[in-house]
């Protein structure tokens, strides 16, 4: 596997180091043959070098903001020939550089769905029996840390508006200079105030959502949060955050949790009501334990699925990648290791 070092920066650089070594002993003659614009030049080149080949910005144990490049052929490495210093310090460089990065942000993505793969089964395996489920109500997820978002009204937002009919002149010009008396100046103004449009607001955090098998609700300690399975009108889960749309309330409210798996386990049990008609997680309406049991069972199977997905395009793209720093390799031996 390749190496997931990630550049340092220039001045820690051997190589950096031995090009401007180079470059000195270069410049040398070449300055007492033409003047010392030489020594210029030759901060030019380095600084265009250096910036072309600036090094990564980001952190091995950032997640990938890009995607993965594509796969390099077998037969097109193999065919690769190697290239001079000058190519590599030029292009090479940077792009290993680059790759190197991608390659340690891509095994980063991966140790982290691991993780929440692993806490999301977790959450699983502390839900109940369905197959047991009666017509009571019961607590099926707990999750604290949680925050509470909800739309707000902006602040009134004030616009004046003037107006000016300047000091009218009453005398008569003379030789471009106005002479006699002039008379008052006149100004109006108005202001309008009006309410500004709604935006996301922070209520509260540190907060606890609970789904039972009758609904969801965010408890916090100045703010509460309740909607029955049956008012839930949609809902969309993505990243951290959970909307909920209910009937009989004007706005919607946002959940947003600490880890990604918490939201997965919510989006699970939502997705299970979304195919039950009656609309519940127990016997209180028509829906039988068996047929809430296989619903859980349906939904569960359907995010593993997406895990498993998610993983085989995660393995692919890290092999795309190694497959770029194995073309670097064979072009640049001397460099990249």
């Amino acid at each position: 596997m390749a190496s997931s070092a990630i550049r340092k920066p220039w001045y820690t650089r051997p190589t950096f180091w031995f090009l401007i070594i180079i470059g000195w002993l270069i410049t040398m003659p070449l300055a007492d043959a033409f003047g010392s614009w030489v020594w210029f030049a030759l901060v030019v080149v380095l600084v265009a070098i250096d910036a072309r080949n600036s090094g990564s910005k980001g952190k091995s144990t950032d997640l990938p903001t890009t995607p993965a490049p594509a796969a390099v052929a077998p037969e097109e490495i193999n065919a690769a020939k190697s290239q001079s210093v000058i190519s590599y310090l030029f292009g090479g460089w940077s792009k290993h550089s680059k790759m190197q990065l991608s390659l340690a942000q891509h095994h980063t993505y991966q140790t982290r769905l691991t993780e929440e793969m692993t806490h999301f089964q977790s959450l699983l395996d502390s839900f109940p029996d369905f197959n047991a489920v009666t017509d009571n109500e019961e607590q099926v997820l707990v999750i604290d840390g949680v925050a509470l978002v909800e739309p707000r009204k902006g602040p009134r937002v004030t616009e004046s508006t003037s107006r000016s009919a300047g000091r009218p002149f009453i005398g008569i010009p003379v030789g471009g200079v106005f002479l006699g008396a002039s008379g008052r100046s006149s100004s109006k103004s108005r202001s309008v105030s009006t309410q500004g449009p709604d935006e996301l607001t922070l209520i509260e955090s540190n907060g606890r959502f609970i789904a039972s098998t009758q609904g969801i609700a965010y408890v916090g300690e100045m703010f509460n949060r309740k909607a029955d399975y049956s008012a839930i009108i949609d809902w969309t889960g993505e990243g951290f955050q959970l909307r909920i749309s209910a009937s009989g309330k004007g706005t919607n409210w946002i959940v947003i949790f600490s880890r990604p798996a918490d939201m997965w386990a919510a989006g699970t049990l939502l997705d299970a009501v979304d195919e039950i008609p009656a609309r519940s997680l127990d016997t209180s309406g028509k829906a039988t334990a068996g047929e809430i049991a296989a619903a859980i069972a349906e939904s569960i199977k359907l995010q593993k699925e997406k895990f498993a997905e998610a993983q085989e395009i995660a393995a692919r793209d890290v092999a795309a990648i190694e497959s770029q720093i194995e073309l670097l390799r064979k072009q640049y031996p001397s460099w990249v290791k």
